[in-house]
Parts: C-alpha cells; structure tokens; sequence
C-alpha cells in the first residue's frame, strides 16, 4: 500500500516563532500552495506562509515536503470559526476533545496536490495542553471514511489521512470497505417475549439488488427455513449513493430503520436487496438497505409496498406493519436488530 507520512513540529521559537508542517512521501510528489487566506489570534504576530519547500530552499513539488507558518502561539474562537467555515469535517493529531476545535492560534487555507490530483485543505494549530500544540485538518467536501470513523477522506474519497502524532496519507483504492465486499449482517428475530409471541421467521433473497456505482457485491445468506432469529448477511462495499435510497423508496414507499433515521426514507444508502419476508403462514414483500446514521456507524432500512406505519411493539416506537396489519417490524435492542411482533393475532 502506498502512503505518504505527516509529521507535525516545531522549530525554535522566533518572533513570531515558525511552525512547520512536514509531508515524508513514499508515493510521488507532492505540494502544498497556500491561498492567502488565514485567520491568526488578535494582536498575535503574523509573517507569512512558506509552502512546499525542496532541498534547494525553493518552492515546488516533492517527496520531502515542508509547510512552514511563521505566527503568534497563543488560541483563541477566531481562528477555530475561519477553520470550521472552511471545512465540511476535520481530525487532529492528538488531543482532539471534539469534530471541531473550539480554539486555535492560527488556521490557513491552500491546495494539496497528491499524485497529480488536487484538493483543497485547511490546516490550524492549537494548544490543548499547556505548552503543547496539535494540529487540526479538513477541507470542503472532505469527509469522515466509510472504511474507518478516525480517518478523514478526500472529496472523491481517493485518499484518507490517519489521526495521530503522524497523519498517514493512503491510498483509498486499497481499502477493502469501499472497493470490495465485506459481510454485512442484520439480525431479524422473532419477538416471543411477554408482550407478543410470534411465530418463526424465513427470509428469502429474491435476487434483485442495487449497489453503488463501482461498488463490489456479491453473495446473500437468506433464512430459507422458519427460525426464530435469522441472520441475513449481504457480501458487498459500503459506499453510500443516491442511486441506491433511490431505488429502495421504489421498492418500500413505507419504511422505518435501526439507529438514527433523521427521516421517513434515507437519502443516501451503500446497498439494496428485495426479497419476501414469511411469518408463519404468511408472507409479505420486504427490502433491506444498508446506509450509515453517523459518519462510521452503519444502519439498516427496511420497508415494502403495502406496508403502513405504526408502533407494533412499544408505543411511541415507530416501525412499519404488514399490508393485512397483522405484524409489525421495528428496531430491537440490540444492533443491527429487527423484531418481528403480533399485531393483530390471527
């Protein structure tokens, strides 16, 4: 796997002391040009940006790359509101205490260019403990990986930057979460505690999904025969889409999910399937979506035509009933958990 590392320190203090910001590349060149733009602590010095400096003391491109900023060290709200007005999400080196920092002694705004592709960043440093300084990073349209909750990735999702002392840039193609399958498992049990006793449960994939473009999918594990909890695993990359939450709301105009919905239908889903749910005797159409709540934190949908919305098992729950109101699905306690519940005993 090709990476680039970066590594954060500190020169002598000058005044204004200089901070450096030093990119080690293993995967090509690399650069960094600043765009003017930066916020600095009121009344704290303030002499400039070097960027991307080769062996010769020139700017340019190269695999040894040295971000020098030449500011006062003391924090403060302005410079951490210019950074989060200049960033869709953000890590840090160590330290955090937070998605966002609530002060910093500088922030700036550039471009990053990796392996000829380029990116708009903004860097800033702050000071969460006495005499130590962090530093924080993000940009527009970045945003926290589907393949890790302590990586941030790159707007086309090309490249992640690892949190630490060290940000470790990487190649995204590489990582199997978002370019290949990997099993994906929701639980759907039968409730027979007190409140309700429901019979056994089959699912059985129907054969019809959709996946996000470029994505990998491949087997379903289903429940062809009646058990109580039945384990539905779906092989397929996780990279949520449009497309996908599209064609589950084709498939389930009524629809309820575990975790945090935010809605009645998802927005954006990283796959799809279709397949017929049977209870006991009955059977009823029912599709499964896979999408993420929070940035790392997956959630199931789940939902068909016919289906209508109601509080199957607890009131004030929400889930969704069979066409003929005689079950109801809706989230378990344990995730990803679906609970199938009598309503309506036959």
């Amino acid at each position: 796997m090709q990476s680039n590392n970066f590594t954060f320190g500190n020169s002598t203090p000058t005044t204004p002391p200089t901070t450096g910001v030093q990119m080690v590349g293993t995967y090509g060149p690399m650069s960094f040009d600043f765009s003017g733009n930066y916020s600095v602590t009121e009344g704290q010095p303030w002499n400039g940006v070097t960027g991307c400096q080769v062996a010769n003391g020139t700017s340019g491109t190269a695999a040894n790359c040295e971000i020098n900023v030449q500011a006062g060290r003391h924090n403060s709200a302005g410079p951490a509101q210019f950074f989060a007005q200049n960033v869709s999400a953000a890590l840090c080196s160590w330290e955090c205490g937070g998605s966002m920092p609530s002060n910093l002694n500088f922030a700036i705004t550039g471009t990053i260019t990796i392996g000829g592709t380029s990116y708009p960043i903004t860097l800033g440093q702050g000071s969460p403990s006495g005499g130590e300084e962090n530093w924080w990073w993000g940009g527009p349209g970045w945003q926290v990986c589907q393949s890790s909750s302590s990586e941030l990735c790159t707007p086309d999702g090309a490249w992640s930057f690892s949190s630490g002392n060290e940000m470790t840039t990487q190649s995204q193609t590489n990582v199997a979460s978002t370019s290949t399958e990997v099993p994906n498992t929701v639980n759907l049990n039968s409730d027979n505690g007190t409140s309700t006793n429901a019979p056994p449960v089959m699912f059985t994939y129907s054969g019809d999904s959709q996946i996000s473009a470029g994505g990998q999918f491949g087997s379903v594990t289903d429940c062809p025969t009646p058990v109580m909890n039945c384990a539905i695993t779906i092989n397929a990359s996780r990279n949520k889409t449009t497309p996908v939450a599209q064609w589950f709301t084709a498939n389930a105009p009524v629809a309820q999910c575990t975790g945090l919905c935010n809605s009645t239908q998802p927005s954006q889903l990283n796959f799809a399937i279709t397949g017929t749910l049977t209870i006991g005797s009955k059977s009823y159409p029912l599709t499964l979506g896979q999408g993420s709540s929070s940035p790392g934190v997956n959630n199931w949908w789940f939902g068909g035509p016919g289906w209508t919305s109601c509080d199957p098992i607890t009131s004030g729950t929400p889930g969704i009933c069979t066409p003929d109101g005689a079950y109801g699905l809706q989230e378990g306690n344990t995730d990803p958990e679906i609970l199938v519940a009598v309503v309506s005993p036959s």
